[in-house]
């Protein structure tokens, strides 16, 4: 790029010029490359706390696919949801590459969406604080009773596809780095990691 810049200003044509364009070009496609492409340390940690929380095969996911929060439900297949509203706040749990922070964003989003309604719409089944219910009888519900777990309904069909959203990502830029072989980010080459 150096070179094109220096045989601009010594021959101000058309040739030097797209030398230079084309290789700002490649420069700048490179840096977002990598930085969309690279998985550091760090996300690879948080990728796997991620996974640990909230397997694919957990209770949570079926739940969230098919959810009807009208039926009283086990706590436990809520509470990762939970945990991930209440815990995952801070600095320590940003993802370092662009791409899956903008998806975990969105799953977050989401999830704190559907927190935010369940807590205002859900309380303990006849006391037991591991049943959760939201009352909801098979005849005379108030619209707004209706409304509510239709909106739970919606939410958590949307926090699901974040989720699959993100599961995916995660396969790609996992299966990127698998092919790319050993060493893999190069370090200092758009990689966070020292």
């Amino acid at each position: 790029m150096l070179l094109s810049l220096t045989w601009l200003c010594r021959d101000p044509g058309w040739e030097p010029l797209i030398a230079f364009i084309i290789a700002l070009g490649v420069h700048i496609g490179w840096d977002g490359w990598n930085t969309f492409h690279v998985i550091s340390t760090h996300d690879q940690s948080l990728i796997a706390k991620f996974r640990q929380l909230i397997p694919h095969d957990s209770r949570t996911i079926p739940f969230l696919r098919d959810a009807d929060w009208a039926i009283p439900f086990n706590y436990d297949r809520i509470e990762p949801l939970f945990r991930i509203h209440d815990e995952w706040k801070s600095a320590d749990y940003e993802f370092d590459n662009k791409s899956l922070k903008n998806t975990w964003n969105k799953f977050r989003e989401s999830n704190d969406a559907l927190i935010t309604l369940a807590t205002q719409a859900t309380f303990p089944h006849d006391g037991n604080p591991n049943l959760v219910t939201m009352d909801f009888s098979d005849f005379n519900n108030p619209p707004e009773k209706i409304a509510e777990r239709n909106a739970l309904n919606d939410r958590s069909s949307h926090v699901y596809m974040c989720y699959e959203d993100l599961v995916r990502l995660i396969r790609r830029l996992q299966w990127r780095a698998e092919q790319a072989g050993p060493g893999y980010p190069p370090q200092g080459v758009g990689s966070p990691d020292p």
